[in-house]
């Protein structure tokens, strides 16, 4: 059970968006979205540039007029207390005012909920940001605004959290710390729901992954369900003569092809037929594996029609 901002201990609670929608005029931004988030678990939030993600956070929130409701632990968040910690959300990388100091931003937050002092010590420990604390935020780097952003998010404890795009521009040192962190506060029995354009930071990261295109859902499963429902399995190898090996699995009319990182990539279920075709080329394997495809190419078959802008394939 989670803590609440008092430090006792609560109820888990799960959130359930039910038939959300939004229209900008004629073009329909949101269409129909449900889906429920668990507690003590990371939801990924995916979808093209355009696909709805960041109105259907803001539609969650309450920010933005529409159709449908969302409801935490059974409630709309207008039914609740005002200054209750429901859900904290990070929807910008720099929410805040330039001139203000870090200690200062999170003070006038703390203030709403009745957040001790002791309380926004410990949070910008938490973050790493306690050296920085009486510095101006505008003078922050992207990776500091986005941590102080995440302190904001967290501040009161609250027992959802609504993050979009929070490893934006981020080096991998910064991005393998968000993903600690978060994997920790749901681990907690909170609820973590990320969107994200970082297909590789995802599938480390989400438990469950909702996919919308067009503001439509597509795909709203477990992680590992997603990969093997629409991965496809896929042997890889390294011979001390690729193109041999190759030319002999087209031969065998299975197809291949060599990738950027010296792997051989044959659109096969069995390493034994790549061991074959290895035998009959008379090359050496160095090192061969079955794999399935990863979260970017599921997600990029998913929602190879629903792109908004399709660049030209005319080269330079």
């Amino acid at each position: 059970m989670r803590k609440g901002a008092d430090g006792k201990r609560e109820t888990p609670m799960n959130v359930e968006a039910v038939h959300l929608g939004k229209r900008f005029g004629s073009r329909v931004a949101v269409d129909d979205l449900s889906f429920t988030l668990e507690p003590g678990s990371i939801t990924g939030f995916l979808g093209p540039n355009g696909a709805g993600k960041t109105t259907t956070l803001r539609l969650m929130l309450g920010l933005a007029r529409g159709s449908g409701q969302t409801l935490f632990a059974g409630k709309s968040l207008s039914a609740y207390r005002p200054g209750t910690p429901v859900v904290g959300c990070h929807l910008q990388p720099r929410a805040f005012h330039p001139k203000r100091r870090a200690r200062a931003h999170l003070d006038m937050l703390g203030r709403i909920h009745s957040v001790s002092p002791q309380r926004i010590d410990e949070v910008l420990a938490e973050v790493g940001l306690t050296d920085v604390a009486n510095q101006r935020a505008g003078g922050f780097s992207l990776g500091m605004a986005q941590r102080l952003g995440l302190a904001a998010a967290i501040l009161a404890r609250p027992p959802v959290l609504f993050l979009d795009e929070p490893m934006n521009g981020l080096d991998a040192h910064a991005v393998y710390w968000f993903r600690t962190f978060l994997r920790s506060y749901a681990d907690q029995g909170h609820v973590v729901f990320v969107s994200s354009h970082l297909m590789s930071e995802m599938q480390l990261l989400a438990d469950r992954v909702i996919i919308i295109a067009r503001g439509r859902l597509v795909a709203d499963e477990k992680m590992e369900t997603l990969l093997q429902r629409y991965g496809k399995p896929e042997v890889l190898a390294r011979a001390d003569d690729n193109g041999r090996l190759v030319a002999e699995l087209h031969r065998m009319g299975i197809a291949a092809h060599l990738r950027d990182d010296g792997f051989v990539v044959a659109d096969v279920d069995d390493t034994g037929i790549v061991a074959t075709a290895a035998t009959t080329a008379a090359v050496k394997l160095l090192e061969l594996r079955q794999e399935r495809s990863s979260l970017e190419q599921v997600y990029l078959e998913l929602t190879a029609q629903s792109q908004e802008f399709v660049p030209s394939r005319s080269t330079p």
